[in-house]
């Protein structure tokens, strides 16, 4: 079978039962499901798989005199690391948010 990553130590027979459980009409309706509702999202985060309280953790590592607050946290957790905003709509509605603050 093409592409099984056993450089990465996944074993063949492994990749095998992935590859058919995945190849099922019912992982594909499953994929389908999870895109569209990825596309909905109202406020996704930029997180990945570290989380919220792992990236809490790194700004208070990165600035020990000053406690984070909760705003700081949401804004590190929802915004590219150069400042950005996903996209417009979820910038305008953040920056009215914390000045309701």
């Amino acid at each position: 079978m093409r592409n099984c990553p056993e450089n990465m130590g996944v074993k063949k027979e492994d990749w095998y039962v992935f590859v058919d459980m995945e190849a099922t009409e019912d992982a594909r309706l499953r994929r389908e499901r999870g895109k569209a509702c990825r596309k909905e999202m109202n406020n996704p985060h930029t997180t990945g798989r570290r989380g919220t309280a792992r990236t809490a953790e790194i700004l208070v590592a990165n600035n020990p005199n000053e406690e984070g607050t909760r705003t700081d946290f949401f804004i590190a957790t929802h915004t590219r690391p150069d400042g950005t905003y996903l996209n417009e709509a979820i910038g305008e509605r953040m920056v009215g948010k914390i000045q309701n603050l």
